[in-house]
């Protein structure tokens, strides 16, 4: 398929599931293209979204290479999971999961130490994950 996401070429309910990985971070409009995945869903559709946390390692240093002349990074906006709740639910979804998962430094007891937390942490808080990972359904289905 071919298109923008703010303009997707399909027509309104088209699909039961719509996902995007690591995608609104490099959007400009991001309330925009959620309003056009949600256009697209159909009444019970499942949104699945993967974005980079704001508050993590792997941010900052992606920030830092931004500074640094990485025209990629220089555009990016990371955002929390309160953020990409609230744009989520003003498409009109209705979030009904976020979890994070954190960067894992490459130091082995750090890694072991943070592998058997993050579990619990990913339900719990998404501050520091590197990864947010969210679920919302159009309308008042499951």
């Amino acid at each position: 398929m071919d298109g923008r996401i703010a303009q997707l070429p399909v027509g309104d309910a088209s699909y039961d599931v719509v996902a995007a990985v690591t995608v609104l971070c490099f959007v400009d409009q991001a309330s925009v293209a959620l309003r056009e995945m949600a256009r697209v869903l159909r009444p019970g559709g499942h949104l699945v979204l993967g974005e980079l946390g704001r508050w993590s390692l792997w941010a900052a240093i992606r920030r830092f290479r931004g500074w640094r002349g990485a025209v990629t990074w220089r555009a990016a906006h990371f955002r929390t999971g309160g953020e990409l709740r609230a744009l989520v639910e003003q498409a009109g979804l209705r979030v009904t999961a976020i979890r994070g998962a954190v960067f894992y430094p490459p130091v082995g007891l750090c890694a072991r130490f943070l592998g058997a937390v993050d579990p619990w942490l990913g339900r719990h808080t998404t501050l520091g994950a590197a990864f947010i990972a969210l679920h919302a359904i159009k309308g008042n289905g499951p």
